[in-house]
């Protein structure tokens, strides 16, 4: 902080490139931000897409076991794994 109360106190040109040197501080950290964002977006989306293959295995799991129980399998299934419940 003291060294800002210099650069600031000392001239107009010291003043000035102290302010230039914060905007590309800003501009830094607003391009990183950015990137982290975009980064986070993909591992949102990645995510939501593993979650939609699970309940789509669990959902063919489900229809699979109430096949077999309809097809003479055992009765537990066919109230457990109705598709229906799902």
């Amino acid at each position: 902080m003291d060294e800002a109360k210099e650069k600031f106190g000392t001239s107009h040109d010291s003043a000035k490139e102290a302010f230039e040197e914060l905007c590309a501080l800003v501009d830094a950290m607003m391009v990183r931000g950015s990137e982290y964002k975009s980064f986070f977006f993909q591992k949102y989306l990645l995510k939501n897409l593993q979650i939609w293959h699970l309940a789509q295995k669990i959902a063919n799991l489900a229809s699979l076991a109430y096949a077999r129980s309809l097809a003479g399998g055992d009765m537990f299934a066919t109230y457990v794994c109705h598709p229906t419940q799902i």
